[in-house]
């Protein structure tokens, strides 16, 4: 038996599926909540349960910790690059370390590059963790703490890599004084940059949730992934319905069936915002588009992406619905060494599609080694 009680918001998933049963059945006349509900039980009933252990930390400040696998190597060579994962704060680290036949974590190290891995933990429950202020000193010391150890390892070159919200705080602290000094190389992955409402169809949800958020934190202080849960659903309600009708068809003891539950339970697993960071998101970032304009402010000095001098890689996609690709092109636009590729998968897709290692891992790979 599983405890678990998604998918989030349960309530808007069924309302879509009832919605959708007054347009059209299917040919069989079964209604299409009733296959939606099936797929539920289906997911809620599966026995699949995440099962991996890391244990070797080599950085931890309050509740962040670094893990690291090294290189998998043959003979006396050396470690090909290594890379430091930077995830999003809204999700668990998790999603780069989904599974063992579905981990970019482990894939790296099996390439011969020493893979380094940051969780930040629940930022909420850490005091010194509320402000981006905090959060670019916090990551500018867990990055030095992997550039160090990477260093101790090896001479190979040492890149940071930033998926979605974890590009965007790391594109904050490269363009500061420093910013060059903190590694050789930088991968932005699906890395929001450019929030112009019409380069987001989120901007819409989130503008038109204002309100409730800004209720939700004046009462507890924090934003809750629940709020976060219901502006991504509207996004794509579509897809989030169908891959459900899609599950229930599928043999339970297959791969896929087994990456599809280990996937919905990291997005049913989300992390709240402390109040100053959501506020920046919704009204800094989503509202005014400050990164893009040069007006975002870190450490009380305007970010400016122009002044990032590290080579970049920008992975954006085409049918990326939560970070379009011109939202992600917005990097790749203001820094003057940078390359740019459109992946066409979806975002959470570059992690745990079944065309990630192809489309966006070897590639990744093989940028990083050119370096």
């Amino acid at each position: 038996m599983t405890d678990r009680k998604g998918p989030y918001p349960l309530t808007m998933h069924m309302a879509k599926a009832m919605g959708d049963d007054f347009m059209h059945a299917d040919q069989g006349g079964k209604m299409k909540s009733e296959r939606f509900i099936a797929g539920v039980k289906k997911y809620q009933a599966h026995p699949y349960k995440r099962n991996i252990e890391r244990n070797n930390v080599i950085w931890r400040e309050n509740g962040s910790r670094i893990f690291h696998l090294p290189a998998k190597q043959t003979g006396d060579e050396q470690a090909r690059a290594s890379v430091l994962l930077i995830p999003s704060l809204i999700n668990k680290s998790d999603i780069l370390d989904l599974m063992p036949e579905q981990s970019f974590f482990a894939w790296l190290a099996a390439q011969g590059v020493d893979a380094y891995l940051l969780d930040w933990g629940r930022i909420t429950a850490q005091t010194d963790l509320q402000t981006v202020d905090q959060i670019a000193a916090h990551l500018h010391a867990a990055i030095h703490a992997a550039k160090q150890h990477a260093a101790s390892c090896s001479d190979a070159s040492f890149t940071c890599l930033g998926y979605c919200m974890g590009g965007t705080l790391l594109a904050g602290i490269l363009a500061g004084a420093q910013g060059g000094a903190l590694c050789d190389n930088a991968v932005f992955l699906a890395a929001p940059w450019d929030f112009a409402p019409e380069n987001h169809a989120l901007s819409t949800e989130i503008t038109r949730g204002k309100a409730a958020a800004y209720q939700l934190m004046s009462e507890r202080k924090m934003l809750s992934a629940d709020w976060i849960q219901n502006c991504f659903f509207a996004v794509s309600q579509d897809k989030a319905v169908e891959k459900f009708i899609a599950f229930a068809d599928m043999d339970p003891d297959s791969d896929e069936a087994r990456r599809f539950v280990a996937v919905e339970d990291w997005l049913n697993d989300g992390l709240d915002l402390p109040e100053p960071i959501a506020r920046m998101c919704i009204d800094d970032w989503y509202g005014r588009n400050e990164p893009f304009q040069g007006q975002w402010v870190v450490n009380d000095t305007p970010v400016r992406a122009e002044n990032i001098t590290v080579p970049s890689f920008v992975v954006a996609s085409s049918v990326d619905r939560l970070v379009p690709f011109h939202a992600a092109q917005g990097l790749h636009v203001q820094i003057a060494d940078s390359e740019i590729i459109d992946t066409a998968t979806g975002h959470v897709g570059m992690m745990a599609g079944r065309k990630s290692v192809s489309r966006v891992w070897q590639p990744i790979f093989d940028w990083i080694c050119q370096k």
